[in-house]
């Protein structure tokens, strides 16, 4: 019914997180294409995956050069007989209830419409990443804004942290640049972004997910992020039986779509 692409690097405790709270959130989990791209620099991370692959069904994970490039990986994941595709990062999680046939979803068959957001609510009003202000827009037809007079997060539609595309379209724009990795990606998807598509959609009372910038894992750009706890720390501990709790998350209602938030462990 629908493609889900993760972007992962040495993250397999924050991936295993992910994946958790989305089968318990996302209604059509079991019906989803859902594919890992994953890289490591380290044995030790190569492992989380590992033990994570073990763990998970429903999910296939693919080494980003298993194609020969990444970007050869990232085409040949998508199913382009299943209508939309969805993106995502893996310091993710999601907190409430969502499902392929919300009519925030459903809406992205009208190809003015580019993007449904799972990150974006009326309550966001801060960017994090540049960390200024980014006021909500005023809302059309109940959960759908105009992006391009847009600021923040508000105004950028072509991002791969909880955005959901139509395929047709993301195989398209895919294969009119080049790209190395998932940053490189999105850079050059919002260099080249279609303005004629003026429209997004996102789920206007709340947001489906939430991104925790606990660490940094990549070094193509120097995002803003939080030195929570390392990569490394999350993966030893994973190695060790222990996984991240997403329970008190539940209906957060965070006014940014990146909050630096500790990471508890589970007490089960």
């Amino acid at each position: 019914m629908i493609n889900v692409i993760i972007f992962s690097k040495d993250r397999a405790a924050q991936l295993d997180l992910l994946l958790r709270s989305f089968k318990e959130y996302f209604k059509e989990y079991s019906l989803a294409n859902i594919s890992v791209i994953y890289s490591y620099s380290l044995p030790e991370f190569k492992s989380g995956y590992t033990k994570l692959e073990s763990e998970m069904e429903n999910v296939l994970f693919v080494h980003d050069l298993k194609y020969g490039s990444f970007r050869e990986t990232v085409l040949k994941s998508i199913d382009t007989t299943l209508p939309k595709t969805m993106f995502l990062v893996d310091d993710i999680l999601f907190k409430d209830y969502f499902s392929i046939q919300d009519s925030e979803i459903q809406i992205l068959d009208n190809e003015q419409i580019i993007a449904t957001s799972l990150r974006l609510w009326k309550g966001i009003d801060h960017c994090y990443a540049s960390n200024t202000p980014s006021p909500p827009p005023s809302f059309i037809n109940k959960h759908v804004w105009n992006w391009t007079g847009s600021s923040g997060d508000w105004g950028y539609p072509m991002s791969l942290d909880g955005n959901i595309f139509r395929t047709d379209f993301a195989c398209k724009k895919f294969n009119q640049i080049n790209f190395a990795n998932p940053n490189q990606l999105e850079a050059a998807l919002a260099a080249y972004v279609d303005r004629t598509k003026q429209y997004m959609s996102c789920y206007v009372q709340d947001s489906k997910l939430l991104n925790i910038p606990a660490n940094i894992v990549q070094n193509v750009y120097k995002n803003r992020h939080g030195s929570l706890i390392s990569a490394a720390e999350l993966n030893d501990a994973y190695m060790q039986g222990k996984k991240l709790s997403y329970a008190h998350l539940k209906n957060y209602q965070n006014n940014t779509v990146h909050v630096e938030i500790a990471l508890l462990w589970t007490e089960d």
